[in-house]
């Protein structure tokens, strides 16, 4: 469930950072991102973004500063006939 998979990464994350620990983590939780207000020195987020274009997704595979501020998935899920917006008004 998305409580439960949030408290384990957000409670390995900070066992990490109790033992000075270093690593890497790929998440699409973003509530896992505001890690980085609490521990300013310890967490940095960084994103790769992609474009989700009409008939492809395409990346340009640079790694860029700060959280990603965009969401593709309904726009690919839409694209691929597997997504009904009427469903969810």
């Amino acid at each position: 469930n998305n409580r439960e998979r949030y408290l384990a990464s957000d409670n390995l994350i900070r066992q990490m950072l109790q033992t000075n620990g270093i690593g890497l983590f790929s998440t699409h939780d973003l509530e896992l991102v505001k890690l980085a207000d609490e521990f300013k020195k310890q967490v940095i987020n960084y994103h790769f973004s992609e474009d989700a274009g009409s008939s492809s997704l395409s990346f340009d595979y640079k790694l860029k500063p700060g959280p990603v501020q965009s969401t593709n998935a309904i726009q690919i899920l839409t694209r691929e006939g597997l997504f009904n917006s009427d469903l969810n008004n």
